[in-house]
């Protein structure tokens, strides 16, 4: 059974096993996201495991992103070349390719594209490809700290970078300055 309890800001979702309760999450708003960022993040996925892809999804859809799902190096490839997520969450154990090698690839074409790695393991944290990543959290059943980062990380995500037309002029006016 899954109870709801809204609290200004805050929204708690309790799975309650009998009359213990199971799991707590405090969820922040994604209004609060889309306020600070300015727009709702699209958001994709790569886990080779359809339960945990489920489980994430279930869980950012409530938030308000938008969530696409891959499930190999080959899926990520197709997306990234019709689509442009805000963020990727990346697993690293996978089927085929591994994960560290989809994060270098992401990283080469698209340097500005947020990673955050979401991981059962934690004995990869002082591997120096992490550097390359903009986050590493171990899975749990609290997603608060993935929130949190996922909300610091695409808050400092820099917009993209308008184009300029080099036939475009600028005329600089003398600027005098009084004390």
């Amino acid at each position: 059974m899954t109870v709801f309890a809204m609290d200004t800001p805050f929204v708690t979702t309790l799975i309650v096993h009998g009359a213990r309760t199971v799991w707590k999450a405090t969820r922040l708003p994604a209004e609060r996201i889309l306020r600070a960022c300015g727009k709702m993040a699209d958001i994709l996925i790569v886990d080779d495991q359809p339960c945990v892809q489920e489980l994430l999804s279930e869980e950012l859809v409530c938030e308000g992103y938008r969530l696409a799902r891959a499930g190999d190096a080959e899926s990520v490839t197709q997306y990234l070349q019709s689509s442009r997520p805000d963020l990727v969450l990346l697993d690293l154990y996978l089927d085929g390719l591994q994960g560290f090698e989809i994060l270098r690839d992401i990283k080469k074409q698209y340097p500005h594209l947020p990673v955050i790695i979401f991981t059962a393991y934690d004995s990869f944290m002082d591997d120096p490809r992490v550097s390359q990543a903009d986050g590493y959290l171990i899975k749990t059943f609290d997603f608060t700290e993935l929130r949190q980062k996922m909300a610091e990380v695409l808050c400092r995500k820099p917009a993209p970078c308008a184009e300029v037309d080099p036939k475009t002029r600028f005329r600089l006016s003398p600027v005098a300055l009084t004390p």
